[in-house]
């Protein structure tokens, strides 16, 4: 039968101590995916090719650009990089080939993966023509 004057065996689990320093409560994914951590480059691209802490080869800058697929355009703000492209829409391209276009530079892409976020759906595109790649990123880096 249960006592509910007696102590709890559980007493433990209520005298729990809670992280109390705001860099122990603080996760840098929650930092980044929440905007507090502004930088998308980190951890930065120097970190040593045989770990798993870096496999970003490309600087990715958060710019305006456009989306060509099925003869629409859409106007985005999304990261650029020389290998690709990552943005948002409110619904998902059907088509897995799509065209970007920087100023009136355009490479085409192709949509590697997409994942429906609070933002929308995010879209990540890789360059197909690495050449074509770099004549956006020279026209964003040089104007």
């Amino acid at each position: 039968m249960y006592n509910a004057f007696d102590k709890p065996k559980g007493k433990r689990i209520l005298n729990r101590k809670l992280k109390t320093g705001a860099a122990e409560r603080f996760s840098p994914s929650y930092g980044v995916h929440r905007g507090r951590i502004p930088d998308p480059n980190w951890p930065p691209s120097q970190f040593p090719d045989d770990g798993t802490a870096m496999k970003r080869k490309d600087r990715r800058v958060m710019c305006d650009f456009t989306i060509l697929s099925g003869g629409k355009k859409y106007k985005v703000h999304g990261d650029l990089s020389r290998g690709g492209v990552m943005f948002f829409l409110p619904d998902l391209i059907r088509s897995t080939d799509v065209s970007v276009q920087f100023n009136k530079v355009v490479a085409k892409a192709t949509i590697q993966s997409t994942s429906t976020q609070q933002k929308g759906v995010a879209h990540r595109a890789k360059f197909i023509d690495p050449e074509e790649g770099n004549e956006i990123w020279d026209a964003l880096i040089h104007g």
